[in-house]
């Protein structure tokens, strides 16, 4: 009888060894974090990194009044010519209206002269970690969503995130990396002193943003009709989308909002899921290390 329950503890033993062995392997082969690193590997290698020209005041010139005001604002005479920027985020978030705020973290590396981009969040949400990775290449976007980075509870893709997705690397560039707005691929429409309208075009789709600006020069919000909420059943709403910002602060020599939030113009109220603090952007940063 002893030798029978030493023998089936040690067949339990093993196979719980061989389970924890499986699900590291998992870890560390399938994680959304390596991924997202792989992906940003393979871009950079495929980037041309050789000196970036630097922007002149003559580079804005065509720019309608309130982007230009902005652009030197910001500063962006006399730096390069962007063709990358790495972001790190943290702040809170929320899954739902009716749940709390979890805290997160964002690792964020952007392509701009064929747009890609790669956003990777970590969240714990009552205790539990739960890891996003939003992937935007080549006009098509993907948002994976896994908890405890194994079981996938989110997998969204098809037309409408990929044209959501155009909406939001818009909306990066005008707030985190504001000289590539001087790019023929956005067309301006100047609505009065302190509003302008900016439509944003990458193989054949076209968004609009509405961009806001302050007296300083400062831009506060932007608002694109061009986005969609996903539901849970795998359905999408078009509705109205804004990001205020504001807290603007040096970082890295330009003068960028420090803070933004992300809203959803819902008919039933303005529902605010992203309240982000902008720890550091790097404007055509050196390969990341793993």
């Amino acid at each position: 009888m002893v030798n029978r329950l030493i023998s089936g503890f040690g067949i339990s033993l093993m196979i719980a060894l061989i389970l924890v062995f499986s699900f590291f392997i998992y870890r560390y082969f399938m994680s959304s974090h390596r991924n997202y690193l792989k992906q940003v590997e393979r871009n950079y290698s495929q980037t041309e990194l050789t000196n970036p020209e630097l922007i002149t005041a003559e580079d804005l010139e065509d720019l309608p009044d309130p982007v230009k005001k902005y652009l030197q604002y910001v500063g962006v005479i006399g730096t390069e010519r962007v063709h990358s920027y790495s972001v790190r985020i943290d702040g809170e978030f929320k899954i739902s209206r009716e749940q709390d705020w979890a805290p997160v973290k964002v690792e964020q590396v952007s392509f701009t002269a064929k747009p890609v981009r790669l956003f990777f969040m970590k969240l714990k949400f009552m205790g539990i970690n739960i890891f996003g990775l939003h992937h935007y290449e080549s006009a098509a976007a993907s948002m994976v969503i896994k908890v405890l980075d194994i079981i996938k509870v989110a997998d969204a893709r098809g037309a409408e995130m990929n044209r959501g997705e155009t909406v939001t690397v818009f909306n990066d560039v005008c707030m985190l990396a504001p000289a590539a707005l001087i790019d023929p691929r956005i067309s301006w429409k100047q609505i009065d002193d302190l509003t302008v309208e900016g439509s944003f075009t990458n193989m054949g789709i076209t968004v609009t943003g509405i961009l806001y600006f302050n007296k300083t020069g400062q831009l506060v919000n932007f608002v694109s009709d061009d986005r969609y909420y996903w539901n849970r059943n795998n359905t999408y709403e078009q509705i109205s989308w804004s990001t205020p910002m504001s807290n603007y602060r040096q970082i890295n020599g330009l003068n960028l909002a420090g803070y933004g939030e992300a809203v959803w113009m819902r008919e039933d109220g303005p529902f605010t899921y992203a309240k982000f603090n902008i720890r550091d952007v790097t404007i055509n940063p050196d390969y990341p290390k793993k």
